[in-house]
This record gives structure tokens, C-alpha cells and sequence, in this order.
């Protein structure tokens, strides 16, 4: 294992718009042009293609590293990203920065800073879901799928059932609270926000008395810090303007603009919907209406008695493994020539070789070399870039 740092540069029109610190919105924020990125890759095993991981909303992407070892193990260079305005990424001032638009122009930044090697999948839960449903739908040559976790799909419903999804959870309820009275917002933000690294002390020294009494493990004492650590990982205004955005945002007009002009990469596109049915913040009835009206090929997978939390679950580690098996089991074809991400070739509109029923033609990965316990014997190869 080793880590390093790096920085992805935004484009310089995006960065100027992006961090105005002359907007007085928000408090306190954190300056800077680079989303993080951590990347995992399993040493030894062919790279068939590049898994970017989207978390949701007060979170970061140490919530993808379970998915993302898993699809290391399957050959897969992963890429994690915290989103703007949340984890160790830039917290803009501004309330436009938050916009799902905006917020894919950064990741599409963020990917060609990478150079990264297509084909490409987007993992992504809840806002991340949203993220990357709207970037696998952008027609691009190396994009072929997106796997969606809780997606908040709230096209078609009427204004007033829309605003009330969120308020279906004590979640929802709070943010919406602290949208409609600043001033309490703005309190909890000065007492507890801006003031995390005190808390945060006091509790680490709190789980090391736990850990040392015995009566939490280790490993669940530093879960919970992590867990906490990220809730804190925000500033006010990230969280009310990507609430906001998700709430306004139509992904329906990605894909009618995307069906409407007859994209020849279209047919290679694979959606997997993965929703709770006990999800209290987005009921899994809005990823089966979206597999109903997209016209892209998609497969959805309700879990019984799942909640929104869905990204440590080892049953979604593992659909999401046979669906990326299914799909890509055997060799990737190779992205096109001189088409780095968001750049691809004018007039190259030939047939795609990822065209046509993959299941049919391509067999099934075999699984990751495994000791006699049933451990990987490649070792994970995990960076860190800020």
C-alpha cells in the first residue's frame, strides 16, 4: 500500500467561476482548484478499463472504497472521487458552483487531469448516482455504463410530491430547516462545522478509551471516526445548494436530448439501478420509473429491507461485480485513438465494438486468485491526490 499526492486542475474559466470568494454565501469555505482523488488498482492483473466512484451527499469517497476493492479485484482501475464541496475537495462560496452541471464539468476536469484509460463505468450513491447517471448519458466513445445506487430520479412527479420526498427522513427534514432559517444554520455551522477539528479530537480520544476497555474493536472505533469525520466534511452551502440541485435537476433531458439525436454510441450504454426498498430519502420506485422511460438497455435490483445507506452492503458489492461480469467479463476493446476523456474525434461515428448483446459473446471473468482462507493474493495499490 503506499499513497501520494497530485493535484487535478480545473479548467481556468471553471476555476474563476467556481471559487468567487466575493459571494458571502456560505460561511466558510475551502479554497482550491483540485477535487481529491484516491485510485485503487490491484498489482499484477491487466487493467480493463477505469471505474470512477461517486459518493453521495455527506460523505466521501472512503464510502466507495468497498466497491471500489471489489472491482479492483475484477481488473478494474478505480477512481474515487470527493465530489465539490464535500471530503478533502474545495468548498466554493458560491451557490451556482453546486449545480449537477457544474459538478460534472469539475469530475470531467478531474478525469482528463488523470489521464485515465477507458473504457470507462461511473459508480455512483444518491447525488453521486445523479452525477454520474448525467455523465453516462453525455455522449463520449469510452463511456459504456454506469451502475446507480439510490438514484433520486424526480422527473414526472408534481411540485408539491417532489418537495416532500427529502422530508420523508429526519435527514431531509434537518436540511430543509437549516435552508429556511440561516440564521440557526449559520449558528450550528459556527459552533460545530467550523469548529470540527476540536470535536473531532475529543471524540478520538473518546473511541481510544472505548477501544482500550474493550468495549468496541478497534476497527469499529475507527469507522465511526470516519463516519462522523465525514458528516463534518462540508460547509453549509454545499449542502443546501446540492440539495437544491438534485431537487431542480431533470435527468430526463439528458437522455430525450441523448435518444433524439440518434447517437450511434447509444446501444453500448448499460445501466444497473441498485434501491432500497425501505429507503426513506428516495423511494425505489423512482429507479423503476427511470428504467421505464430511459431508452437505454437498463436492469434494476430492489433490495428488501435496505435503507439509502447502501454502499457497505456486501450484497451491492456483489451485484454489481455479476453485472460488470455479465457486461465486460471478457476482453475490453479498446477505447478509441486520441479521444481523451471529453475530447473525442469529430466525424468518428463508426460502429462500436461494444454494439450488440455482450452476454452473448463475451465469457465471464474468472475470479481473483485467493489463498486457502479465501483471501486476494495480488495486493491493493492505493494513491491519494489532493
Amino acid at each position: 500500500m503506499r499513497s501520494r499526492r497530485a493535484c487535478c486542475a480545473c479548467s481556468r474559466s471553471n476555476r474563476g467561476r467556481n471559487c468567487d470568494e466575493s459571494n458571502p454565501a456560505g460561511w466558510h469555505h475551502r479554497p482550491g482548484d483540485a477535487l481529491h482523488v484516491t485510485t485503487i488498482a490491484r498489482q499484477g492483473v491487466a487493467c480493463r478499463g477505469t471505474a470512477v466512484l461517486l459518493h453521495g451527499m455527506l460523505a466521501s469517497s472512503r464510502a466507495m472504497l468497498g466497491l471500489g476493492e471489489a472491482l479492483a479485484a475484477e481488473g478494474w482501475h478505480c477512481v474515487a472521487i470527493d465530489i465539490l464541496g464535500f471530503g478533502r475537495s474545495p468548498w466554493p462560496r458560491a451557490a451556482e458552483s453546486y449545480s449537477i452541471d457544474s459538478q460534472c464539468e469539475w469530475i470531467r476536469a478531474t478525469l482528463l487531469a488523470q489521464e485515465i484509460e477507458g473504457p470507462i463505468i461511473f459508480v455512483g450513491h444518491s447525488l453521486g448516482a445523479l452525477l454520474g447517471g448525467a455523465l453516462a448519458l453525455a455522449p463520449h466513445p469510452d463511456v459504456c455504463g454506469a451502475a446507480l445506487l439510490a438514484l433520486p430520479y424526480y422527473d414526472g412527479m408534481p411540485g408539491e410530491a417532489r418537495a416532500g420526498v427529502g422530508q420523508r427522513s429526519w435527514r431531509g427534514k434537518f436540511v430543509l430547516a437549516l435552508i429556511r432559517w440561516p440564521v440557526m444554520a449559520f449558528c450550528l455551522c459556527s459552533l460545530v462545522c467550523q469548529q470540527r477539528w476540536l470535536w473531532m479530537a475529543l471524540l478520538r480520544s473518546a473511541m481510544c478509551v472505548l477501544a482500550k476497555l474493550g468495549c468496541i474493536s478497534a476497527a469499529t472505533a475507527q469507522g465511526w471516526l470516519y463516519a462522523v469525520e465525514d458528516l463534518f466534511d462540508h460547509s453549509f452551502q454545499s449542502v443546501a445548494s446540492s440539495f437544491r440541485s438534485v431537487e431542480t435537476f431533470s435527468l430526463r433531458k439528458k437522455f430525450s436530448l441523448r435518444s433524439k439525436g440518434g447517437d450511434p454510441g447509444q446501444q453500448k450504454v448499460r445501466l444497473l439501478l441498485i434501491a432500497g426498498e425501505d429507503d426513506e430519502i428516495v423511494p425505489y420506485s423512482r429507479s423503476v420509473a427511470f428504467a421505464n422511460e430511459c431508452p437505454i438497455r437498463s436492469e434494476v435490483r430492489v433490495l428488501p429491507g435496505c435503507g439509502h445507506s447502501l454502499t457497505d452492503l456486501p450484497e451491492v458489492r456483489r451485484l454489481v461485480v455479476e453485472w460488470v461480469r455479465r457486461e465486460w467479463g471478457g476482453a475490453l476493446p479498446e477505447p478509441r485513438e486520441e479521444s481523451g476523456f471529453g475530447v473525442g474525434k469529430e466525424g468518428d461515428e463508426g460502429p462500436s465494438e461494444l454494439d450488440g448483446p455482450l452476454a452473448d459473446r463475451l465469457p465471464l471473468l474468472s475470479p481473483a486468485p485467493v489463498d486457502a482462507k479465501g483471501r486476494p493474493i495480488a495486493p491493493l495499490e492505493v494513491e491519494s491526490f489532493v
